[in-house]
């Protein structure tokens, strides 16, 4: 039996039939599960009530499970201020992330918000040959030399 851990899943929308599936099978497999949501309006003027609670569910959690999808609306903003603060909790504390889409994601060659979170799910250091280095990791996981 596989050990039972605090997942934190971030997912773009409000569920869907597919997200709730996904949670669904992580708490048949008795893990904690807490869910972020980016398209959740608060009752928070300054959004510094919203930016607190993702705090306490990054720290509280072990792994964070992201469902990515890029968008270039405000809530690519949010994301943006969410995968700081995970990669921030990620020095102090190891935080396994996992890119729920992973086949869905691909390295560009230029900066991108694609490249960092793909780094943080191969757990890539900083000096890297970013772009080169993901393409050996992606290749050699999917089985291809």
């Amino acid at each position: 039996m596989t050990k039972t851990k605090r997942i934190l899943v971030i997912f773009p929308r409000k569920l869907k039939q597919l997200e709730q599936e996904y949670i669904d099978n992580l708490k048949k497999d008795g893990h904690e599960v807490e869910c972020l949501f980016l398209d959740i309006d608060t009752c928070d003027e300054i959004g510094l009530k919203s930016v607190e609670e993702n705090e306490r569910l990054i720290i509280w959690s072990q792994e964070i499970h992201i469902l990515f999808k890029y968008c270039k609306d405000t809530n690519c903003k949010e994301f943006l201020f969410i995968l700081g603060q995970i990669r921030m909790a990620n020095r102090f504390r190891e935080k396994e992330l996992i890119i729920i889409n992973i086949n869905d994601v691909f390295p560009t060659e230029q900066k991108s918000m694609e490249n960092i979170i793909l780094a943080m799910h191969y757990k890539l250091k900083p000096n890297s040959t970013l772009v080169n280095d993901l393409k050996k990791t992606i290749n050699k996981q999917k089985g291809r030399d």
